[in-house]
């Protein structure tokens, strides 16, 4: 009886999370083939091979040609603070591993940062000199204080 019970028990489970990943197995392609549906995804949801994160690589590809090896990249984002300036700060660490990447909101980014990249931004601060026009934002160089 209890053997059965939890056959049944597990067939449960099995049956239950086959439909969950049915379900999203089709919302996943359904947004796919929607056109737009990857660009009004949070940044928490970007995938690669998908337009928001190639854009946001073809500004990084700037920065990493600019900045040196070695150097420090803050990243600042016009997409707003929270959760995009977090996913796109951790993008951009993974997009520029040559780099220390920290994003605008630490506290240590106006004393250790080398570069400051606005993606889809500008920043008016009057350390931040030499603008350089890239791709999608623009690359600073950060003055010592």
């Amino acid at each position: 009886m209890l053997a059965t019970t939890r056959l049944l028990l597990l067939a449960g489970l099995a049956a239950w999370a086959l439909a969950g990943l049915g379900v999203e197995t089709a919302r996943t392609v359904a947004a796919g083939t929607a056109g737009d549906a990857a660009e009004r995804a949070p940044t928490a949801f970007w995938r690669l091979g998908t337009a928001p994160p190639a854009r946001l690589a073809a500004f990084l590809e700037g920065v990493g040609a600019a900045a040196p090896a070695g150097s420090v990249v803050v990243f600042a984002t016009g997409d707003g603070g929270g959760d995009p300036e977090f996913f796109q700060s951790l993008w951009a660490a993974y997009l520029l591993p040559r780099h220390r990447v920290i994003p605008l909101a630490h506290p240590r980014a106006r004393i250790d940062g080398d570069y400051l990249a606005a993606y889809r931004t500008a920043i008016d601060h009057p350390r931040a000199v030499a603008p350089r026009e890239l791709a999608g934002g623009v690359l600073y160089r950060i003055a010592p204080p």
